[in-house]
């Protein structure tokens, strides 16, 4: 091949059209055969990462970094788990709030918990507390899976905060009032069963967590209890009176305050 250059002829200008073209056309050409996502990801990585960062950071709320930036991504350009810590890091969050309810006849649940974490900077594990409140339950799959309605998760890792946030959701999503009584429930911890006092929209009953109860009166006391032994009123009182009258169990700070416990709650 020759090329003939004519006087006053931009040979520059000829190379530098040339050569974008040429590089247009390869791309759209192999863009067009291969049409795959993994190639759309390599010729325009900022536009992906807006595109799967919000499920990323979704997913990051349930399951760990790295299999997060997993779900996120393509399975051929899978996201790290650093990048995924960049992400949230990085995110600025605008929320809009749905506060309406599924009306149903049940009572409304605060259930309390605590996490500890894993977080970036900090070299012990911070505490965070977690509250799911719902209203009603339904179920959902032949082998009888639960979904609770009406649900609202926080989070806080202040307690006075925590418990400002409980209550101004059961106002303005629950719409409780001085005559709504609902049940808050958990372990053993002194600030969840002390909740109900802090808990001042309505009344609230603190009914501690079977499957703590049951974990308790297991190891430390050698007892395998059913929910349904639990939940019997006849049951309880003789269960309270032989713990109460066993000194060496009531030495336990665990069986003690499961006895303090049956004294002045009911068990559902």
């Amino acid at each position: 091949m020759s090329i003939i250059i004519e006087n006053n002829f931009n040979f520059e200008e000829l190379i530098t059209n040339y050569c974008e073209n040429a590089k247009k056309a390869a791309l759209n050409d192999l863009a067009s055969w291969l049409e795959r996502k993994d190639l759309q990801i390599c010729l325009n990585r900022p536009k992906y990462f807006k595109i799967v960062k919000l499920d990323t950071v979704k997913a990051a709320s349930e399951m760990s970094y790295e299999k997060a930036g997993r779900y996120g991504s393509d399975k051929s350009y899978p996201v790290s788990k650093s990048t995924v810590c960049r992400a949230i890091r990085d995110m600025t969050f605008s929320i809009d709030e749905n506060l309406s309810l599924k009306e149903n006849e049940n009572y409304i649940h605060v259930q309390n918990d605590e996490k500890f974490l894993n977080v970036l900077g900090y070299e012990n594990k911070k505490k965070r507390y977690t509250c799911t409140i719902f209203k009603g339950t339904a179920v959902i799959s032949k082998k009888g899976k639960i979904k609770l309605l009406n649900r609202r998760i926080i989070s806080s890792d202040n307690l006075k905060e925590f418990f400002d946030k409980i209550n101004y959701y059961l106002v303005n999503q629950y719409k409780v009032t001085s005559d709504t009584t609902i049940f808050l429930s958990g372990d053993l911890a002194t600030y969840i069963q002390n909740g109900s006092e802090k808990i001042t929209p309505c009344k609230a009953i603190y009914v501690p967590d079977k499957f703590h109860v049951k974990s308790v009166l297991r190891e430390s006391c050698g007892l395998l209890v059913k929910n349904n032994e639990l939940a019997n009123e006849k049951y309880r009182n003789e269960l309270l009176k032989v713990l109460s009258n066993d000194k060496e169990l009531m030495e336990d700070k665990n069986v003690a305050k499961i006895v303090r416990l049956l004294k002045r709650i009911l068990l559902l």
